[in-house]
């Protein structure tokens, strides 16, 4: 596979229609509301990082994302 000109991929040579991405296939979560910071650990990084890698690795063989992301919270 290799991204074309005009944003179009070719798979052995056969150009196919672009992909777009949607809404639908995104997951987007914020660590705190606007205007306000989050606490970040200079080594480990911000907490909701450091929560959501834990309850992933801990969780995600067995829970949905939209449980797990509730641990988190």
């Amino acid at each position: 596979m290799k991204l074309t000109g005009g944003g179009r991929t070719q798979f052995d040579g056969i150009p196919n229609k672009r992909v777009r991405s949607s809404y639908s296939d995104m997951l987007i979560a914020h660590s705190t509301l606007p205007g306000y910071t989050s606490n970040r650990d200079i080594y480990r990084g911000t907490w909701f990082v450091q929560a959501i890698c834990k309850i992933f690795m801990e969780h995600a063989h067995d829970t949905d994302v939209e449980d797990m992301l509730k641990m988190v919270n």
